[in-house]
Formats: C-alpha cells, structure tokens, sequence
C-alpha cells in the first residue's frame, strides 16, 4: 500500500549528564543505516534560542547529515513559548513570538545561509 517509513527519535543535545558524544555516536551510527533522509525535525526551547550550544549542534547536524542541503530537509519546531495572561496582554505575547521568530530566522541565516 505505501512505502517503508524510519523514525529516528535522538536523544537532545546539551545534556545535563554530559552524555552528548554518547549520544551523537548513536545517532550517527543510526544514520549510516537509513539511505535517504526525506525529513529531519529540529526541536527548540524557547529559552534556547540565542544559545551558542544550540548554533554548535546545529552545525553538527549538518556534519551529520551531509553539510548545508540538509536544510531543505528540516522543519524547526520552537516550544515552551508560553503565554500566561497574568503576566502580559495577549497583543504583547504575540509580538514577543514575532520577534523570536525573527530571531530565529535572522540566528539560521547569519549562521547557515
């Protein structure tokens, strides 16, 4: 009826066990495995977003995946952008989530093109 579908769930990096080569061993060692990556998701803490560790692993995915044509295949996912109507209006909440989107935007273009 379809095709054959690999999912890959990677452990995050910046661990708080400092267990990251652990786990970019296994992930490149899954990696090897698969002929054809169709899609990557790249998930983000909001509070991550003007991370140096955040660029380095980025970096490393494109080391990982095949330098800079991986980014035709990634979709960035941004979370724990929370809105808590005791804390600000509505209208500023959003404003705040289109400037981090340019942020996000603007860090992925000065850094990948």
């Amino acid at each position: 009826m379809g095709g054959k579908l690999t999912l890959i769930d990677c452990p995050g990096l910046s661990d708080s066990e400092g267990r990251d080569q652990q786990f970019l061993d296994e992930m490149t060692t899954e990696l090897k495995g698969v002929p054809i990556i169709n899609l990557i998701v790249l998930i983000i803490t909001g509070d991550r977003l003007a991370n140096s560790t955040l660029i380095e692993n980025v970096k490393l995915l494109e080391v990982l995946c095949g330098g800079q044509s991986v980014w035709k295949h990634v979709i960035v996912v941004v979370t724990r952008v929370d809105y808590n109507p005791m804390e600000m209006e509505e209208k500023d909440w959003l404003d705040s989530l289109e400037e981090k989107e340019d942020e996000v935007k603007e860090i992925f273009q000065d850094k990948f093109g």
